[in-house]
């Protein structure tokens, strides 16, 4: 018993075939657009980051200075408050 397909089943295999292969090559492709605008958007935020570490540094440092000025005028203030407590 020798069963034959019909004709048209090669054909609509073939084309299912290449149906799924482009929508492979779509997905791959759409990956790839992703990964470099993911990449670029990494840039992006990179080179941002580091402007603000530039531009808070300074700001940090004065604010450190800030810090040491009132724990000196702290400092002197406490002894200003002995020596007064002292003599009273």
């Amino acid at each position: 018993m020798v069963t034959t397909s019909a004709g048209w089943v090669g054909p609509t295999g073939a084309i299912a075939l290449v149906v799924i292969a482009l929508a492979f090559a779509l997905i791959a492709t759409v990956a790839i657009l992703l990964a470099r605008r993911a990449d670029s958007e990494v840039r992006e935020l990179s080179a941002e980051m580091a402007r603000l570490r530039s531009e808070l540094s300074p700001a940090l440092r004065a604010l450190q200075r800030v810090a040491d000025a009132g724990a000196d005028l702290s400092s002197d203030v406490k002894e200003e408050v002995n020596q007064y407590l002292a003599t009273s």
